[in-house]
């Protein structure tokens, strides 16, 4: 059985040899799994203790809907989710902390939850806001938004 492999590896790939591919699922001696980790970290909620707190009367919609809050992943995306409103248009609604801020500022489409354009903005220093166009009441789903940190 041996050699009928070795034969097959040597037509396939001449300059493997079969001590080689016998340890084909590592790398440097440490087991593939180790490069990559399995589990994300749980969503840090928006207001709760230890966390980012809500800034310029922004707040949680309640009544169902999501709370906000944001996670990073093994990769290095940073997901957000929540339905955010307030009074106080364009203002920052919280800060993200160092590791979880992008390069550069963001611009993105958001839910709007008053019918209006809602753009929500992730700068370099980790303000997070919302510009609902024509509005009173700003209202934010960002839900499913995602960005990839440096």
């Amino acid at each position: 059985m041996k050699r009928i492999a070795t034969k097959q590896i040597k037509k396939l790939a001449p300059g493997l040899s079969v001590a080689e591919a016998a340890n084909a699922d590592t790398v440097g001696g440490q087991p593939a799994s180790a490069f990559a980790s399995r589990t994300s970290e749980a969503y840090r909620e928006i207001g709760t203790s230890g966390q980012p707190q809500f800034q310029n009367g922004w707040a949680n919609v309640g009544a169902g809907n999501s709370t906000a809050a944001f996670y990073r992943d093994p990769l290095g995306l940073v997901h957000l989710k929540g339905t955010l409103e307030t009074n106080n248009d364009n203002s920052a609604a919280f800060t993200l902390p160092s590791g979880y801020r992008p390069s550069r500022t963001l611009n993105m489409p958001a839910f709007p939850g008053t019918g209006h354009p809602t753009q929500l903005t992730v700068t370099a220093n980790g303000g997070v806001s919302a510009d609902c166009i024509g509005v009173a009441t700003c209202r934010a789903g960002i839900d499913g938004l995602a960005f990839r940190v440096p």
